[in-house]
């Protein structure tokens, strides 16, 4: 387990401890990590600072000397867009424990400001928000608004089979 500092759109990184990535140990190093929103699937090599490519996006890791710098490359922009910063110091699962506490229930954590659930499918991924569904499939990303709670509620049962109507009848 490692500690991420999650790249902020000022040029900072969040505090540490703010996302857990994982090292794994082969021949070579290799980054894991398919919890971190729209980002890769497939292990990254942590020694190797060239593109890596992945779901038709091209990665990079680079050396800093505060840690690597996961980058993703922004055709649009023209840039290496920073993702995280991330220690290869080891860590422990409580040493997150903190940091998890506050995402979970601090009104300033991004988590708090509206419901999300995604889910990586064989072929992309879901993402459903308060505001919006969002499914890639290769490299098509289909986005829309979800306009009532009505909606969301359907999409939720069709997408991730989660009916909130039932759950509440039970309560």
């Amino acid at each position: 387990m490692l500690s991420a500092r999650v790249a902020s759109k000022n040029g900072g990184f969040s505090p540490e401890f703010d996302h857990m990535t994982l090292l794994v140990r082969l021949k070579d190093p290799w980054l894991a990590d398919v919890g971190f929103g729209e980002l890769f699937t497939e292990p990254k090599r942590l020694d190797y600072s060239g593109p890596q490519t992945d779901g038709g996006r091209v990665y990079r890791i680079t050396r800093r000397p505060e840690g690597r710098l996961l980058s993703r490359w922004e055709g649009a922009k023209n840039l290496w867009e920073p993702q995280y910063m991330l220690s290869l110091r080891p860590r422990r699962l409580e040493d997150f424990a903190a940091r998890c506490r506050y995402q979970q229930t601090s009104p300033n954590s991004h988590f708090k400001k509206g419901r999300v659930c995604t889910l990586l499918t064989w072929n992309g991924r879901v993402t459903l928000t308060d505001t919006k569904l969002v499914v890639t499939r290769g490299r098509r990303r289909i986005e829309r608004p979800v306009k009532t709670l009505g909606e969301f509620d359907r999409l939720l049962r069709k997408w991730f089979g989660i009916n909130l109507q039932s759950d509440s009848k039970q309560k």
